[in-house]
């Protein structure tokens, strides 16, 4: 019977099947209960910012949080933290932050991009964490890591900036919860003779560099201060150009496109897997390894596992399914000239059941909080390895659960 079933499946998945967002699972589920007061605290500030106090149901911690309107990374990263108690007996201290006194007023610095850090007030602790909001987040000028000008072929690049702010700031449930996606964004009137070595001009500050490590960039580059010129490898469909100072770091996607290329959303989906009663132990560590490897090579810097890519006219869904096969040596699996995607990973086919496997959709859709609605993704009723990718189109792999769910559109 099982045979049965799997040459069923074969036939009805074959003409659309391939390899295959960022939030951890218990995000969908926590809840936050507003906390009126601390005792013994006036205000806290945050850049000048007033903070709230929560406590999330996977815990009794009191988290103090700031969500910093109208600021920037840099700013996030170089925070002033002001503790104003309601007597100047009331003792602060911190674990890894120092709080001077004045007063009633304890200050610290701290940096707080995706770092928290444990407060005593008066004998009791809390959390400490600040965000930025969703949305654009504009670049200081006083940020080292900042691109001052980008030029590709001669095409000045927009440097631009965009947020996505997990709320639940500080819970050790999470990673991190701030996500500043960082881009240059150029569109060239014209052909990029080889985009594996396009002419380019960078301008970045004084002691910041460029270097080569995981960078699209060929040779280093340290700024000066003034535009240098340099050579950039834009062939992958997520290149990506690092800048770094000190010890920090900062990835910036280029999304550079020509009369030669078409712009689209691409990347995976990992719904379905789970939602599922199958995604337990090494399943769900094989899918989490997965989650993990499809944030960072198409989520741009969001946590997400889908972003914008730029592929050049006439590349197939599977022909970057084997691209990224290839970057995380899954090639055994996904070998070139793959025409039907069985495993990924070790998952895929029967994985989740007897309907399940990898397929593709052209129709995915999102809803306001960018979680996906699988259910109601059609398939295109051709096999991904002849499927061309089109400007403006969102296609995403994806494992299913049950195929009959998803209707050739």
């Amino acid at each position: 019977m099982k045979k049965i079933i799997a040459l069923i499946l074969t036939l009805a998945m074959v003409l659309s099947l391939g390899i295959s967002a960022f939030a951890t699972d218990s995000e969908d589920e926590l809840t936050s209960t507003a906390v009126s007061s601390i005792s013994g605290v006036a205000s806290v500030t945050i850049n000048g910012v007033n903070a709230y106090y929560e406590t999330d149901s996977n815990g009794n911690t009191t988290y103090i949080r700031a969500l910093l309107t109208g600021q920037t990374e840099y700013q996030l990263r170089n925070a002033t933290i002001v503790i104003t108690c309601s007597s100047t007996s009331t003792t602060v201290s911190g674990t890894g932050i120092s709080f001077t006194k004045s007063a009633k007023k304890h200050t610290a610095s701290a940096d707080l991009l995706n770092k928290a850090y444990t407060v005593s007030i008066g004998g009791s602790s809390y959390v400490i964490a600040a965000g930025l909001p969703d949305g654009a987040v504009s670049i200081s000028d006083s940020d080292p890591l900042r691109i001052t000008s980008l030029s590709v072929a001669g095409v000045s690049c927009t440097i631009s900036a965009e947020n996505v702010q997990n709320p639940f700031m500080g819970n050790p449930a999470f990673n991190g919860w701030t996500y500043v996606s960082y881009t240059a964004t150029a569109t060239i009137n014209g052909t990029i003779n080889d985009r594996a070595t396009a002419s380019a001009s960078l301008n970045i500050p004084s002691g910041t560099s460029a270097p080569v490590a995981n960078s699209c960039i060929s040779s280093a580059v340290t700024g000066n201060g003034s535009a240098q010129s340099c050579t950039l490898n834009l062939s992958a469909a997520s290149p990506k150009l690092v800048i770094s100072s000190g010890n920090d770091s900062r990835n910036y996607y280029l999304i550079i496109s020509d009369n030669s290329t078409v712009t689209l959303t691409f990347g995976f989906d990992f719904t379905e897997a789970k939602g599922s009663t199958y995604y337990t132990g090494d399943v769900k560590d094989a899918v989490d390894t997965l989650v993990t490897q499809a944030a960072a090579a198409y989520g741009n810097g969001t946590g997400k596992t889908y972003g914008t890519v730029v592929v050049t006219a006439g590349t197939t869904a599977m022909d970057l399914m084997i691209e990224f096969a290839d970057i995380y040596e899954y090639s055994d699996e996904v070998p070139e000239g793959c025409t039907y995607m069985a495993t990924l990973n070790g998952i895929g086919e029967f994985t989740f059941g007897n309907m399940s496997g990898w397929m593709y959709t052209n129709t995915a859709v999102w809803d306001d909080d960018g979680n996906a609605i699988p259910r109601s993704w059609n398939t295109p009723p051709v096999g991904g390895a002849n499927y061309v990718l089109s400007d403006g189109e969102a296609v995403i792999w994806f494992i299913c659960c049950d195929y009959t769910h998803h209707p050739w559109s």
